[in-house]
């Protein structure tokens, strides 16, 4: 019986596999990978930290490991509870707020993607308006989708009940303590969209005064300013808070191409090309840059009863808008006119190929509370609630060729998104002394997220103003709601063996109603389903130090998102169906993997295999339009598909205050199985699944002075499921491309660091747009 088989084995599979999930209880300490040993910074494994930055003009900082501060370094995501890292189970990567802080970084996406098998481009990155209206990649270990991988921020799931997706502006970076990723099926702890794997990040705990400013401007093939400022604050009575605000406007790369067949020799000006899928194309010209601004303000409150209990509790607010600027045309728009009236209708010209995006704005309002109380060093209860409120709104001019949208401001439609999630758990951590054997730890808990949503749709006449809807075209309300409840057993196998013995259950339900105004209002009825998902691991140390094997295997599910089910909706030439019969998707996940550190030469190497086995696979599929001009599609279960490949991590200390490190991803095998609905991408690659990742870098410490040099290297990839888009360098592929980047800071006091950076310094790349080639941010850091 294969490994797919015995955990797809139902109630049998369930009696004899609950779940290991490991923790390595290292008789040694293991060094950091900071990527590697040599300073607090990406974490593979341990931290290790250097210890101050040296006097200033006092020369090289001392940086050897300090082993004994390796087993200081707390981590949470890989076991919901806290461990040393050197103990956590899974192969997990750990980013320090010293690695965060010396990274431009505006977003949350440029630190995650130097972890190996993260692939995260567009507006995860800062390139572009974080708005979800703007084009953006994610994958983690070849399996696409921001919605397949669950963030989180402290305790709050950040993904939406609609759209399983986010605005990665909504992190606000100077408050980040630490970012953890752990890939893999991890569903047995946090159930659905931690399919791909989970991505956390920890607000900073105020422990003392600070006061924190930062301000920067970033120039050259796009401008973007920013400022940001949070006063933390700790009284020894035990309470503390949090308070900041940040803004960041942009006026981004134009990036979108105006294109269409049948050109000549109705529009003079007219560039030739073709589409990634080898088709005859005319350019026309460029859209117009879409200018965001947004802001994020918190207030968080902190008491520590005493040493055993404490409370925690506050509202953020998010709120980020961008608008589409004219278009820059190849030819005066009379030559558009003189086409329309020359072809057919279905290959007309329509406003929403010239103006884009439209306009778009998005709010994101959260309150949160959590409690624990350590009732002794092996026994704990947490509590934690918080509910989310978001509002995600966006036009695009009309698709009608003769509108009056060619200007800003005319014909259009406005779609609305109001949704809200509400989470609450409780979480129960203690040792059982009873179970013969083995010493156990135990950890249970249980929770709801309840995610409700809507759409309405309304034809505008204006669509730079949301209050000038003409009629209503559609609607939708949903709601999507998970019960769960988790054990999970730690047993002290041997001195040298560490395994974790648990499972989830998760009762999903959904419902949802939908109208337009040419058809009656359909009622879809709740439908419900039941997921047991186990997950095994075992952590074992060599006889020899500082080596560790690491071995799991789990389950995991995504059901489809309220937006998939229910909505049908209009993007620009984009018209979506809902399909309400979409099941949920299902994932079996293995990995293998070994590292070790060398104490006399300072090198860390850790080699990792992984494979993924997909069943009813969410993709689009395209269906027939009523032009050329437009784009139908739905979502449909695929079938199967397997993912497989292996990750190379590796450092050296290569002196006191210079450290090199490498991560490398190769997913060689990303491949649909079976497809009943879609015959013709059996055999094919999955789509956004870069076979090849690559960073390589550098980092000096050195008195006052800080520097990073990064290169990085990303394999080609398909948007098509069907591998249709294979023409590379023009408009809509996704090519293979080099980054090199690199930032330098100061302190020229101990309060104040000047930086200055440099991003894509290789040149443009296309990645469905091109992407803007070289970049710079300086900047001011105020601490006190």
């Amino acid at each position: 019986m294969t490994l797919p088989q015995f955990l797809r084995g139902g109630a049998s599979a369930v009696a004899l596999l609950c779940v290991f999930d490991s923790a390595a209880s290292a008789q040694q300490a293991l060094p950091t990978i900071s990527i590697g040993p040599a300073r607090p910074g990406l974490s593979r494994g341990p931290s290790v930290s250097h210890g101050g930055s040296g006097a200033r003009g006092s020369g090289p900082t001392t940086a050897a490991p300090q082993l004994a501060q390796v087993q200081e370094v707390v981590v949470e995501t890989a076991t919901r509870t806290q461990k040393k890292v050197s103990e956590a189970p899974g192969d997990l990567t750990v980013f320090s707020e010293n690695y965060i802080q010396r990274r431009d970084a505006p977003r949350i996406g440029a630190i995650i993607r130097d972890a190996p098998g993260i692939y995260s481009w567009g507006n995860s990155l800062g390139y572009a308006s974080p708005s979800a209206n703007r084009a953006g990649r994610f994958s983690f270990r070849g399996i696409s989708g921001q919605n397949r991988t669950l963030f989180l921020l402290d305790d709050q799931i950040m993904n939406d009940p609609m759209f399983g997706s986010f605005n990665y502006a909504q992190y606000f970076m100077d408050d980040i303590q630490r970012i953890e990723t752990l890939p893999g099926a991890s569903s047995a702890l946090y159930g659905a969209n931690a399919y791909a794997g989970v991505v956390r990040a920890f607000s900073v705990v105020p422990e003392k005064r600070e006061v924190l400013a930062r301000g920067e401007t970033t120039f050259g093939e796009f401008s973007r300013q920013s400022g940001d400022v949070i006063y933390r604050d700790r009284l020894p009575n035990g309470l503390g808070w949090s308070a900041g605000g940040r803004w960041e406007g942009s006026v981004p790369f134009r990036d979108n191409i105006i294109q269409r067949a049948l050109v000549p020799p109705y529009v003079a000006g007219a560039v030739p090309t073709v589409t990634s899928q080898g088709q005859s194309i005319w350019n026309l010209g460029l859209q117009g840059e879409a200018k965001y601004r947004d802001a994020n303000a918190h207030l968080k409150l902190y008491y520590d009863y005493d040493a055993a209990t404490s409370v925690r509790g506050g509202v953020s607010y998010f709120l980020a808008n961008s608008m589409q600027g004219y278009f820059e045309s190849y030819a005066p728009l009379s030559s558009y006119q003189r086409y329309n009236a020359a072809v057919t209708p279905a290959n007309r010209l329509t406003p929403s190929a010239f103006l884009g995006a439209g306009l778009a704005y998005e709010t994101t309002l959260t309150a949160f509370g959590s409690a624990r109380h350590r009732f002794s060093e092996e026994s704990e209860v947490r509590l934690n609630i918080n509910n989310m409120a978001r509002v995600y709104r966006f036009t695009t001019p009309s698709v009608a060729p003769n509108s009056n949208a060619w200007a800003l401001g005319g014909d259009g439609v406005y779609n609305n998104y109001p949704q809200n999630l509400f989470s609450a758990n409780v979480q129960y951590t203690f040792p059982v002394k009873f179970l013969p054997f083995f010493a156990h730890q135990f950890t249970t808990g249980a929770g709801v997220d309840n995610g409700v949503a809507a759409f309405q749709s309304y034809n505008v006449k204006d669509w730079t103003n949301f209050g000038s809807s003409t009629a209503f075209t559609g609607s939708m309300q949903g709601q999507s709601r998970f019960v769960w409840g988790f054990v999970q057993d730690e047993i002290k196998v041997t001195p040298w063996l560490t395994a974790y013995l648990g499972g989830r259950v998760d009762w999903w339900t959904t419902s949802g109603v939908r109208a337009s105004s040419t058809a009656p209002m359909d009622r879809f009825a709740e439908q419900g389903v039941v997921n047991f998902n186990p997950k095994v691991s075992l952590v074992a140390n060599m006889p020899w130090p500082d080596g560790v094997l690491r071995a799991s295997a789990g389950r995991a599910f995504r059901p489809p998102t309220l937006n998939a089910l229910y909505v049908d909706s209009t993007r620009g030439n984009v018209r979506s169906f809902s399909n309400p019969d979409l099941k949920p998707e299902t994932a079996i996940s293995w990995e293998v993997g070994y590292e070790q550190y060398f104490q006399k030469t300072g090198t860390f190497a850790k080699a990792t295999f992984f494979e993924s086995w997909l069943s009813d696979y969410n993709s689009v599929r395209r269906l027939p339009a009523p032009t050329i001009i437009q784009t139908w599609s739905t979502t449909v279960n695929t079938g199967e598909a397997v993912v497989r490949g292996f990750e190379i991590t590796g450092s050296q200390t290569l002196t006191d205050w210079l450290t090199a490190y490498v991560t490398y991803t190769n997913v060689f095998d990303a491949t649909t199985l079976e497809a009943p609905d879609q015959p013709e991408t059996v055999g094919k690659r999955l789509q956004n699944a870069p076979r090849n990742l690559f960073n390589a870098s550098l980092e000096a410490n050195y008195g006052d002075w800080t520097g990073t040099l990064t290169g990085r290297y990303t394999a080609d990839s398909y948007d098509l499921a069907t591998n249709a888009d294979w023409v590379r360098g023009v408009y809509g592929s996704f090519d293979r491309f080099w980054q090199l980047d690199a930032r330098v800071s100061w302190k020229p006091v101990k309060f104040a660091e000047v930086y200055f950076a440099g991003n894509n310094m290789l040149g443009r790349y296309y990645q469905f747009t091109v992407n803007p080639g070289a970049f710079f941010t300086a900047g001011l850091k105020l601490t006190y």
